[in-house]
């Protein structure tokens, strides 16, 4: 409870030591697509089917949108943003009748953005940034009839960690837009098993007797666009 407490406050002092120094305040949206490691759950879907059944997509790469608001005091920004990121998995029946299991994993992750801008007068701008959050997500596993008819209530599991992203970005300025382009590595840490929603000492296990976990760990690239306000002199 401590922990949260001195986060909060940490959090609180950083907005308003920026919101009183910030020259100019960014709104943006960020949407790109993202290559996600998801060892557990792809080794789940592996180890799931039988011989009568087949893998048509097993946690592809998939897109991301990133709303956020960046405050900005000379070469240094700090802001705050969310990411919401989906991807999951299918199995299908080799005969063609149509039975299916759809696995879908999506997650929320609230966070914190710092950034470097190295002093640059040009159109096309560099930086680095770094961003720091916490991970909720949803599993969701359903199982579907010849007709479409689901045949379960469907599984819900939840999971959550910390995770950590840097990268580089590449902006475009013109007049009070930004446009850029970004590349970066998200990182889990302190990953907490998926667990059944409402009955959470049932986790999942794979057939080698593994639990299973959240696995966002993986590259992202994305396309960025940017309304800057600056802030009026006093």
């Amino acid at each position: 409870m401590s922990n949260k407490i001195t986060g909060c406050v940490s959090f609180l002092f950083l907005y308003l030591t920026f919101n009183s120094n910030a020259q100019e305040f960014n709104f943006g949206l960020q949407c790109g697509i993202g290559y996600y490691n998801m060892k557990d759950l792809k080794e789940l879907t592996t180890h799931s089917i039988n011989q009568q059944e087949k893998i048509v997509s097993n946690y592809p790469p998939s897109v991301y949108f990133q709303p956020s608001i960046i405050f900005k005091v000379s070469i240094i920004s700090f802001g705050f943003l969310y990411s919401y990121h989906f991807t999951g998995s299918t199995i299908l029946s080799k005969d063609n009748s149509g039975n299916r299991v759809d696995t879908k994993i999506n997650c929320h992750a609230p966070g914190i953005i710092f950034g470097i801008h190295p002093e640059n007068e040009s159109k096309i701008r560099p930086s680095l940034y770094c961003e720091l959050g916490r991970v909720f997500s949803n599993l969701i596993m359903d199982e579907f009839s010849a007709k479409g008819i689901q045949t379960n209530d469907g599984y819900k599991f939840i999971g959550r960690c910390l995770y950590f992203e840097s990268g580089l970005q590449f902006s475009y300025y013109i007049k009070k837009y930004i446009i850029g382009l970004n590349g970066g590595y998200f990182k889990e840490f302190r990953r907490e098993n998926f667990e059944l929603k409402g009955a959470l000492e049932n986790q999942i296990k794979t057939n080698h007797d593994f639990y299973v976990g959240n696995g966002w760990d993986g590259f992202r690239f994305g396309l960025s666009f940017t309304y800057r306000l600056y802030k009026s002199a006093k």
